[in-house]
């Protein structure tokens, strides 16, 4: 019986290709949607899921409310770790990381090599993170001082397939400052979708040889702020019970500080697995995900399958005459409704089957180019969780698009198929109807969300920030010969003009609280803390409102800063030049002691997501280790400056591997990589969307006119033109679409104002936007049924009548 099915099924495609071929192309396209999104939804959520103990690995994170403010941190104090493994049983161990700010170059016998990333470790990284080592011993690696372990990629760059364990090795600090180093071990190449990244590991006890050992006590500022502290909690022990005693550990050890100066802090567990994903962080930039767009790519995923499923039911039901005389005869003989169920459920499934064939390769044509978009690793490695994943999608896809046409089709009884009424009567086409329009409505809200999206994300790229982003290149600071560098570039006339500053758009700036002469510390102002050489604002074309620049000219000004107008507002000055600003500490190589000399208009070091903090630019005192040289360029002959930058970096520093060349337009575009996935991943969304639906107008407006070509005959016949038949047959889909955008226009602006919400600075939607979506959704319409409809209304009635 099986057997007969599966024939009876493949005849019926066959006989009806015209048909088959719209239904495996509208469901071979919502496959392919639907399964690159869940491959994109797989990868994005996989992060870290190669570590063994993940499900108890947790990394430590800081809010901290200052000034109104609130700041999030990944990084924590470093002596908070040992103290918290001294005071809570429930943590089995933890590690420690302390990023190298900057990417430090290694120095071998005959060359140097600049690494992607470098950490100070604890020793227990091996017993917190699964990190198979190629060479040495994870109990021994990182015990010792002056000791450093290499990625796998990086130990073949320096040596080779020699085996580097007791090699010496030299790492650049800068500013003349190196450190020497032993090799003690060897990291397999982690997975890309691995959080943390490396090349090089020093050992964290190498830190007490550069000053940088651990604070007398947790008063003391707890110590170097820059540390990321990761926990492994014994097994049985709950994240959430820890977590609730963390502010009273707070409390303990720093409550009098923090309220002396003003501050709240809390501090929170944030699993491994969700750091992708959920991190964002004031001073380093979010994660490099966003969970916002797997979401999104989730309800686009469950859109393009039940549009797919939708277009599978509307042109099956809509067909389903053609099939009742079978239905009939197989009652006659016997058979039921259950196996008339079961025979279309089948059918649907193989048709799907058919449509999988055709999307993987769909698929696998589209990937690289996806990814490129993307800056993803996505694939289609046919795993075992792969199959399992295309063989639940088919069986989802084949039932619930089978189950109604199905339950329609079967109910069919052999006396009303003599009879010739086993049309389904107005329930079933009220149903298509309602599948039409859902159709359009999710089309029209894709529509009107995508060019939202790209309205908000051209605003953020186009909108004034205050400094000028064309013709402007950064470079890391070297740690030597600066004015060599600078005075040999400056000779072409390509080279416009170079200065340094600290590390303004890396959003690793300093912050810090400052206050007035007579206020007292509890009430200090949150600042963005930048130290700037002379020409600096220049370069950036940063807008004088008062006061005037800082000048090497004059000594007084090595203790005088420049502050914006957000920070004129926060401190209430009406007179700002003169006025002096004081705080507690030394932050970013400046006493937070300084005149203000003069005020420049805000201007953005971050995305228009958050606002505009107050700012304070002082001289820098000397060139900073984690530093930047800002190069103005003559933006029209581009390329040659950038090739005369890095000529003259090569000849200056032979010693020292070629840095990156950043255009600050670039770097500003960077801002908004989440930004751009997210229009990537809508606009994929949308038009995968709107060719589904196509595909079902197409053949549903075929369907649809040749059910009407007698009565458009006889409308003819009594003196009916083309153009009003062509009328006549546009009003029901005009009307579908009119509905659906009357549904989801509310729907698409209540999810654009709420997603809008977290800009600081933002487009309000445009009443142009929702009319053109409409405009374009009716005219994809009008021209998808139009080819049917004209021929339909050109057609002799004379052949229309007489067959």
């Amino acid at each position: 019986m099986i057997r007969n099915y599966i024939t009876t099924a493949i005849r019926n495609l066959l006989k009806h290709k015209g048909y088959s071929l719209v239904n495996v192309i509208g469901l071979a396209l919502g496959l392919a949607g639907c399964i690159l999104m869940l491959l994109y939804i797989r990868y994005e959520t996989s992060y870290d899921d190669f570590h063994l103990k993940q499900d108890r690995m947790y990394r430590i994170e800081v809010d901290m409310l200052f000034d109104g403010r609130e700041s999030k941190f990944t990084t924590t104090p470093s002596a908070w770790g040992p103290v918290l493994l001294a005071e809570y049983p429930s943590i089995e161990n933890l590690t420690r990381l302390r990023p190298l700010l900057e990417q430090q170059p290694v120095q071998l016998e005959d060359r140097s090599i600049r690494g992607k990333a470098s950490f100070f470790a604890d020793s227990t990284l091996f017993d917190v993170f699964t990190l198979p080592l190629a060479r040495g011993t994870p109990a021994t690696a990182l015990t010792r001082p002056h000791t450093i372990v290499l990625s796998e990629s990086m130990a073949n760059t320096c040596f080779g397939e020699t085996d580097p364990t007791g090699s010496p090795i030299t790492l650049d600090l800068g500013k003349g400052n190196t450190l020497p180093l032993t090799v003690t071990g060897v990291v397999r190449d982690l997975p890309e979708n691995s959080h943390l990244r490396f090349d090089f590991l020093i050992s964290y006890v190498t830190l007490e040889s550069l000053g940088w050992g651990e604070p007398a006590n947790m008063r003391d500022h707890g110590g170097d702020f820059n540390i990321y502290t990761y926990l492994l909690l014994r097994e049985g022990y709950s994240a959430r019970e820890l977590e609730q005693q963390l502010p009273g550990f707070i409390e303990r050890h720093l409550g009098d500080v923090l309220r002396a100066f003003g501050m709240e802090q809390n501090a929170y567990l944030r699993p491994v697995g969700d750091i992708h994903l959920y991190t964002y962080d004031m001073t380093r930039g979010g994660g490099t995900g966003d969970i916002r767009t797997v979401y999104v790519a989730f309800l686009l995923a469950a859109f393009i399958l039940v549009l797919a499923c939708a277009n599978f039911i509307n042109l099956t039901t809509a067909r389903s005459l053609s099939r009742a005389s079978e239905v009939g005869m197989r009652k006659v003989l016997g058979g039921t409704r259950a196996h008339a169920m079961l025979q279309y459920i089948g059918e649907s499934v193989l048709l799907t089957l058919f449509a999988l064939g055709l999307s993987i390769v769909l698929l696998q044509t589209l990937l690289p180019a996806v990814n490129d978009l993307l800056n993803q690793n996505i694939n289609l490695e046919l795993t075992t969780d792969t199959m399992l994943m295309l063989a639940g999608v088919v069986l989802l896809v084949g039932i619930l698009a089978g189950t109604y046409p199905a339950f329609v089709i079967s109910s069919f009884q052999p006396t009303a198929v003599l009879r010739g009424s086993s049309e389904s009567g107005a329930t079933g086409a009220l149903f298509r109807r309602i599948l039409i329009v859902f159709q359009f409505t999710v089309s029209v809200v894709l529509i009107i969300g995508t060019w939202t999206i790209s309205d908000q994300l051209d605003y953020m790229l186009s909108e004034d920030l205050g400094f000028e982003e064309d013709g402007v290149v950064l470079i890391d600071m070297p740690e030597r010969a600066y004015e060599v560098f600078r005075d040999n570039a400056l000779r072409y006339p390509e080279i416009l003009a170079m200065a340094r500053s600290s590390t303004m758009f890396e959003n690793s700036y300093s912050v810090g609280g400052l206050t007035l002469e007579d206020v007292p510390l509890d009430q200090q102002t949150l600042f963005q803390i930048f130290s700037a050489d002379i020409g600096f604002s220049d370069i950036m074309g940063l807008e004088l409102v008062e006061g005037r620049f800082l000048s090497r000219e004059r000594s007084a000004d090595a203790d005088a800063c420049l502050i914006n107008e957000t920070a004129v507002r926060a401190l209430g000055l009406e007179d700002p030049v003169g006025t002096t600003l004081l705080g507690p500490s030394k932050i970013d190589n400046v006493w937070q002691q300084c005149e203000v000399i003069g005020v420049v208009r805000d201007f953005n070091v971050e995305s228009l997501r958050g606002e505009i903090l107050p700012m304070k630019i002082a001289l820098a005192q000397y060139v900073q280790q984690y530093g930047s040289i800002v190069v103005k360029i003559d933006s029209s002959n581009e390329a040659n400056a950038l090739n005369i930058l890095r000529e003259q970096w090569n000849r200056v520093y032979p010693d020292l591997p070629e840095p990156e060349f950043t255009l600050l337009k670039d770097k500003v575009a960077g801002m908004y990589e989440d930004d751009h996935i997210l229009r990537t991943v809508f606009t994929a969304g949308s038009t995968v969307s709107i060719l589904i639906a196509c595909l079902g107008l197409l053949g549903l407006s075929a369907f649809m006119v040749q059910r009407r070509i007698r009565e458009i005959g006889v409308r003819k016949v009594l003196g009916a033109t083309v153009g009003q038949i062509v009328v006549l047959l546009y009003r029901e889909f005009t009307l579908y679409v009119l509905i659906a955008w009357v549904v989801g226009v509310p729907l698409i602006y209540y999810m654009a104002d709420v997603w809008l919400r977290d800009f600081a600075y933002r487009i309000e939607p445009n009443p142009w936007t929702f009319i053109f979506a409409g405009v374009v959704m009716m005219l994809i319409t009008w021209f998808t049924v139009g080819f049917q409809t004209v021929k339909a209304a050109e057609t002799n009635p004379v052949e229309v009548l007489r067959g």
